[in-house]
């Protein structure tokens, strides 16, 4: 190493940048090294939770709409080094709405409950 690498950033970092931004440019660089970072955590969580892959996908996609209309807001995790538990609690919110809008027949890898 010559002293030239440059270390990636941290979440915290990048969730700042995000909601900080001084520019759109900004913004949008720290927002899609966030999807970058997250994408296959969010969606597999997603898929883990709704049956339906196509469905799992748009929970996914929406749930990093809802983030980036909140950085947009200036609104972030509590804490900025929580995005990726930040990320997952939007998506359980999706998938809620989802599950709302289409019905309990894709709660996914949950069990029945029988009385």
């Amino acid at each position: 190493m010559d002293g030239t690498e440059q270390q990636e950033p941290t979440d915290a970092q990048l969730t700042r940048d995000a909601r900080d931004a001084r520019t759109p440019e900004q913004r949008r660089a720290a927002f899609t090294a966030i999807v970058e970072r997250h994408r296959s955590t969010v969606v597999n969580w997603c898929g883990w939770h709704l049956t339906d892959q196509d469905a799992a996908l748009d929970v996914g996609q929406s749930t990093f709409a809802d983030a980036f209309a909140s950085f947009i807001a200036g609104k972030g995790p509590d804490h900025d080094d929580k995005l990726p538990q930040w990320l997952i609690g939007i998506a359980k919110n999706r998938r809620l709405q989802y599950l709302r809008t289409h019905g309990s027949r894709d709660a996914g890898a949950l069990p029945a409950v029988e009385d």
